[in-house]
């Protein structure tokens, strides 16, 4: 079924139904549904209102997408929501949109790029209202629209509803074109914005002084810094490992829809029918940072940064892979990773259809967790087993890994901001667990908060949306972090506001002073980083 439009009328009777289809989803798949209503009466006293409010004489898409998204909402979970109508996701980049890009700085919503020449006074300017309606009230009312894990998890789903035109006509509750009141460094600006479908290619920033690659196809980009390496990821649901793993759990979603998305951005023409030889054609991520290590190994360098800036998600596989080929098998075998308690429903089946596990929750690894807290040398078995399976499902990481032996690691910084999300922020608790150095702006993702998503979509309005079916602690003793991951290097907003890539130039900084202090420190000249595209 496609995804309806915004204006698409729907029966009273119809909109029951998917309510009632949502409701099924959320009791029969989420680990506590219950929990942000605050208990099962809660939950059912705002799902009796919900149906209430729905006319007999029916409603329009959008309409029914704001009540039913408020519901999910209700959940306070980042991972579980509806995405608004015609979208297949948050950042669906086939959807229309406004055309202005956002980045999280000090709690405000600030102007990072443009599409279109006219709008490039508006770089770095802050949002001040939307339609007349002032910033905080827009903050409010998001909470009120989508789950979120933390104060900038909530600015970020602001930042993406005000580039799609039913979700802003829901938060200002003005349809057509949107009026946006900004401050800029020379006083009060106004615009009005129509959505279309701007291109990549489009894309207008503040130039930098350092310029940077930007991710291809494959979510992923490499190049070197002078002597330093450097890695920038960006949606990770484009490399070969995903589909390779995906192919032993038989996850039909990822092998088929997915699949097609990610072999589409490559510019495959003709693929043959297939899975092995449809997923043989995505490029490995296995590949790409073995490449890069070893062009860093090459060039006697011994620093990498790792670039997580507006890495909204994917498949979190990679940051085994990664945190693995820096610090070998041995390397990453301690460090405390937590535990997940994953609820296995028949929609978990669904989608998992080769999955061994056992129907209901299933708290095994929470007690393993628990037993190697006093005994680390059972929790290395059981990380090395995990590492023995994953090398006999990923060729490439297996062949990396053999290659030859894991000299030493370089240091490395890890640079974020409040769009790092799910996966990326997965690869952010990889590398930090193992010494890696966090700089930028903390994420919208929480480290002890719902993860995991099964996708669905409602039968009568075809809106699509996602559902968490893990309960996930990875800093089981860091509370004041287990929310809020403050960086170990925070960017401020003067620095933000002199380079788009400031946080970049700050980790560079610091890597330098930090290998000054070790007595081998050589400066960074951002003038030696090649000719890569600027970001």
């Amino acid at each position: 079924m496609d995804s309806p439009t915004a204006d698409e009328a729907m029966s009273g009777a119809a909109a029951r139904a998917d309510l009632d289809h949502l409701v099924e989803v959320l009791t029969d798949a989420h680990p506590d549904a219950y929990h942000g209503f605050g208990g099962a009466v809660a939950f059912w006293r705002a799902v009796s209102e919900t149906r209430a409010a729905i006319p007999a004489s029916g409603l329009t898409a959008t309409a029914l997408y704001g009540r039913l998204a408020r519901l999910a909402a209700g959940v306070r979970d980042a991972h579980t929501a509806l995405f608004p109508p015609g979208r297949r996701s948050f950042t669906d980049p086939a959807a229309p949109r406004y055309g202005i890009d956002w980045d999280v700085v000090d709690g405000a919503l600030v102007v990072s790029a443009v599409h279109t020449a006219g709008h490039r006074p508006l770089l770095r300017a802050r949002l001040r209202a939307v339609d007349g309606v002032a910033f905080d009230e827009l903050v409010g009312r998001m909470r009120r629209l989508r789950g979120y894990d933390n104060a900038h998890g909530n600015l970020v789903h602001l930042a993406q509803a005000l580039d799609d035109p039913a979700a802003a006509s829901l938060l200002t509750g003005a349809a057509g074109d949107r009026r946006v009141e900004l401050a800029t460094s020379g006083g009060p600006a106004e615009v009005t914005l129509a959505p279309w479908r701007p291109r990549p290619a489009d894309r207008l920033a503040p130039t930098s002084r350092l310029p940077l690659p930007v991710p291809g196809p494959s979510g992923i980009a490499t190049a070197m810094l002078g002597p330093v390496g450097y890695l920038r990821l960006g949606e990770l649901l484009g490399y070969r490992e995903v589909f390779e793993n995906a192919r032993v759990d038989g996850v039909d979603w990822l092998l088929g829809e997915r699949l097609d998305t990610a072999l589409e951005r490559l510019g495959v023409t003709g693929a043959p029918p297939g899975v092995d030889e449809r997923i043989a054609l995505v490029p490995s991520a296995s590949e790409a940072i073995g490449g890069l290590l070893e062009r860093l190994r090459t060039a006697g360098g011994d620093r990498l940064v790792v670039d997580l800036r507006h890495c909204p998600g994917g498949n979190s596989i990679i940051g085994d892979i990664l945190a693995t080929l820096l610090y070998g098998v041995d390397g990453v075998l301690d460090g405390d990773e937590g535990y997940q308690v994953p609820r296995y429903s028949p929609r978990y089946f669904q989608h998992y259809r080769d999955s061994p596990a056992t129907p209901g929750y299933d708290f095994g690894a929470e007690r393993d967790w628990l037993a190697t807290r006093s005994d680390p040398h059972a929790r290395r078995r059981r990380r090395r087993a995990a590492l023995t399976e994953l090398r006999s499902r990923l060729p490439a990481f297996d062949r990396q890994l053999a290659r030859a032996a894991i000299p030493p690691a370089p240091r490395v910084a890890v640079v974020v901001d409040a769009f790092t999300f799910s996966a990326g922020f997965d690869v952010l608790l990889a590398l930090r667990r193992h010494g890696a150095t966090v700089v930028g702006t903390a994420p919208a993702q929480a480290a002890n908060c719902f993860i995991d998503i099964l996708p669905f979509q409602l039968h009568h309005s075809g809106l699509r949306g996602m559902v968490s079916f893990k309960w996930s602690v990875s800093l089981p003793d860091e509370p004041d972090n287990g929310t809020l991951l403050r960086p170990d290097v925070p960017l401020t907003a003067a620095e933000y506001d002199l380079d788009p890539n400031a946080a970049v130039l700050l980790a560079l900084d610091h890597l330098d002073h930090d290998r000054a202090r070790t007595g081998a420190g050589t400066s960074t000249d951002p003038g030696a980083c090649g000719t890569a595209p600027a970001r």
